[in-house]
């Protein structure tokens, strides 16, 4: 198993608790300043939505029902697109866990 993993750009150690606190620990008494992050996936993907978000919330219950023509789907109201959107972060998630887990 790889000792590192990308989310995002960001690179996190692949530790579990118990070599997590020995590293700290080691790191603390050697006088090193000591950052513990841990990657949560769900607030990724979450805070990389809030600007499209809040746009929707903006729209009215027509404006919901709108279409555009995707190039492979046809005709796709924006209830549609979103209902995609969702999936499709959820998928994602799913892809980070597994990352997280060693498992991609």
């Amino acid at each position: 198993m790889s000792a590192r993993v990308d989310v995002l750009g960001v690179g996190f150690d692949r530790v579990d608790l118990a070599a997590a606190v020995e590293r700290t620990l080691r790191r603390l008494d050697a006088g090193e300043r000591t950052f513990v992050i841990t990657a949560n996936p769900e607030f990724v993907m979450l805070a990389r939505r809030d600007e499209s978000l809040a746009l929707l919330r903006t729209l009215t219950p027509e404006q919901w029902k709108r279409a555009g023509v995707h190039a492979t789907r046809g005709p796709v109201t924006i209830n549609d697109f979103v209902t995609l959107m969702a999936w499709h972060d959820d998928n994602h998630l799913d892809q980070l866990k597994r990352a997280l887990e060693g498992k991609a």
